[in-house]
């Protein structure tokens, strides 16, 4: 199994983290220096190294070749034109594994159709490295990892939905049924 349930306790910041023992992880990442930097880390954080890949495909790949200890999958979105697409394809390949993805910026759009795709996490690169070992940790445990930034663009979302829900509204009092 690619993630040990022996829990590990470690305190930060006054706050007690229950964190598995060991997490194997396979990094994609179509930049070698980020593939280094990501694994550097991991290491130093109880992780294990399963494989390093430039893209889904080479992963999937291996998995043919026989890699199958994979506990959670990390992808860089920074060069997929379709990540969504990607998360569902490791998914498929590797079902009892989490993914989770790396961002440069926040979209959500992407992030939705990323967590519709079966990810546990969406992750922005601009974190510090001790929360995203503690994001890791999470999206392991089972839970859905979303960046904090979303929080801040809640109530413009909120209020364009608002607004196309009464321009819908509206539309739909000028039109006949058969005209919507």
């Amino acid at each position: 199994e690619g993630i040990k349930r022996k829990a590990v306790f470690t305190q930060s910041r006054g706050i007690r983290i229950t964190r598995m023992e060991s997490i194997n992880i396979s990094l994609i990442c179509s930049h070698s220096i980020v593939r280094e930097g990501l694994k550097s880390i991991l290491l130093e954080e109880q992780f294990l190294i399963a494989g390093q890949h430039k893209d889904c495909r080479a992963l999937i790949a291996a998995k043919d070749n026989g890699i199958t200890d994979v506990g959670m999958i990390v992808v860089d979105a920074g060069n997929s034109p379709d990540v969504a697409r990607d998360v569902a394809s490791v998914r498929l390949a590797f079902p009892d594994s989490f993914v989770v993805t790396l961002h440069e910026d926040l979209e959500v759009e992407r992030l939705v159709n990323i967590f519709d795709a079966g990810a546990s996490g969406y992750i922005l690169k601009e974190i510090s490295c001790e929360s995203l070992i503690n994001c890791l940790h999470l999206a392991a445990q089972g839970e859905k990892v979303v960046p904090g930034e979303l929080v801040n663009q809640l109530p413009h979302l909120t209020l364009a939905t608002a607004d196309q829900v009464k321009a819908e509204g509206e539309l739909s009092e000028l039109l006949s049924k058969r005209e919507i």
